[in-house]
């Protein structure tokens, strides 16, 4: 396979950025990068680069418009298909194809050292360059720990069962989510192949995808993140068997994420887009009035009312 050439777009201060994105999911890429560029400092140079199979030009130009004012910002879409050309990824529920493309940046990505990898159902509330500028020294990866892992593990065997024997983890409390990382891409390029990265993204159905692998790959290789830099509206869910008395730490550190939030992460399958009720989803609306894509996304949301509201009445 031959290797896609990215180089960095500034020679200094390269504040490296990615996101993959669907070209349905354009909207929601534009609003996460439009709370980034709100957030960014004169003294950094931000590289922002989306990977994608499938986004049409005219998104692609309505991403690139959106730096026109910016000297010190970049928007680059780079179409990957040709890496996922004749692979069979494990895909499931709302995880698509794209998920995969994560595994595979050490190579595509292959001029750079060091990148911010983003989910696209983000906003960002402080500058990205201080969460690139964390040290990761011989670390693979920087991700914030998944809370609902461990409390998950602890209900059910069915879930202890998959992080003890299927995804072979050492611990439940080293899982964390990949939806925010910092990650060491030269360390990966020292230690794996591309032909190994994605011969273990093929050998297993992962039930959170590239998740898992990165979990499974990068246990005892990871620098655990504060959890404002991912603060996930549904935490809430995770504070049963979080108590002030039984695990003060994470229950401190995560009291202190949700007042003084970095990124808030829509992780769950409720999103601000599709219901405007839930918790912070006021923050991701203003951002997204400042973006070209607040009508499609004000038509969207319009038009799942709507759905709601006619099968509601179908079964009156």
């Amino acid at each position: 396979m031959e290797d896609m050439i990215i180089s960095p777009a500034f020679t200094k201060r390269n504040v490296a950025v990615v996101l993959q994105s669907s070209n349905y999911y354009t909207p929601f890429t534009g609003i996460t990068i439009g709370s980034l560029i709100e957030n960014t400092s004169p003294i950094y140079n931000y590289d922002i680069n989306v990977m994608t199979l499938d986004m049409t030009e005219q998104n692609i130009r309505i991403l690139y418009r959106m730096t026109d004012r910016y000297e010190n910002i970049s928007i680059r879409v780079h179409n990957v298909l040709k890496y996922h050309e004749k692979m069979k990824f494990y895909t499931r529920d709302r995880f698509g194809t794209e998920n995969w493309t994560r595994i595979m940046l050490p190579y595509i990505m292959s001029e750079y050292d060091k990148i911010v990898d983003l989910d696209c159902d983000i906003c960002v509330n402080d500058d990205i360059a201080e969460l690139f500028n964390i040290s990761l020294e011989d670390n693979y990866i920087a991700a914030a720990k998944d809370l609902n892992v461990p409390g998950s593990y602890a209900r059910g065997e069915i879930f202890k069962n998959y992080i003890d024997n299927f995804l072979e983890m050492n611990s439940p409390h080293n899982y964390f989510q990949s939806g925010v990382t910092v990650l060491n891409i030269k360390k990966f390029r020292e230690d794996f192949t591309l032909e190994y990265l994605i011969g273990q993204a093929q050998e297993k159905e992962y039930r959170f995808i590239d998740q898992d692998l990165l979990n499974v790959i990068c246990e005892g290789k990871t620098v655990f993140l504060d959890f404002a830099w991912n603060y996930t509206p549904d935490t809430y869910k995770a504070l049963p068997w979080l108590s002030k008395e039984g695990n003060p730490t994470f229950y401190n550190n995560i009291i202190n994420a949700k007042q003084n939030y970095k990124i808030i992460h829509y992780a769950g399958h409720i999103k601000p887009w599709n219901d405007m009720t839930m918790e912070l989803a006021h923050i991701y609306w203003d951002y997204a009035m400042k973006t070209p894509f607040y009508e499609i996304l004000a038509w969207r949301y319009t038009n799942t009312l709507t759905g709601i509201l006619h099968d509601k009445l179908e079964g009156i």
